[in-house]
């Protein structure tokens, strides 16, 4: 899904060419999208080391630092912020969202049920309807 990224060998590569998407993203909105993928990778009990590579290139494309804290400061969170700040972005922030929490899902190589309920419990909070999945998703397949 994100193999176009295997091409670069740098982030600030994939930061440049991603940076007028990215910055359009506040730091409510960065910390809500990697509060929310934590918690879907860790859905199944078990933040697997691909997860973890993920959830570090996602956050260095978004250009939020991660802490070794991480963990404490996600727990503090209340989600119903993490809700508002995901609903409130814009459309084709949404796209990259879904295709991000997809991706993430897959990452460790298998798909738990647990991972898919949350996603789709974040993405029903956000507004976001089965048929717009559906809808997204194919367009997300035609690139593959």
């Amino acid at each position: 899904m994100f193999s176009f990224f295997k091409k670069y060998k740098k982030i600030d590569e994939i930061k440049n060419h991603l940076n007028d998407f990215m910055v359009s993203f506040t730091d409510e909105q960065k910390k809500a999208i990697l509060v929310s993928l934590y918690v879907i990778a860790n859905s199944d009990n078990e933040f697997h080391t691909k997860e973890v590579e993920f959830f570090q290139q996602t956050a260095d494309i978004l250009d939020y630092p991660i802490t070794s804290n991480m963990k404490d400061e996600f727990s503090e969170i209340n989600m119903e912020e993490v809700f508002e700040q995901l609903k409130n972005i814009s459309e084709n922030q949404k796209k990259w969202y879904l295709t991000t929490v997809i991706a993430m899902i897959h990452a460790d190589g298998k798909v738990m049920e647990e991972e898919l309920v949350d996603a789709e419990h974040y993405l029903s909070k956000m507004g976001i309807t089965k048929e717009k999945i559906t809808q997204i998703l194919k367009t997300i397949q035609l690139f593959n």
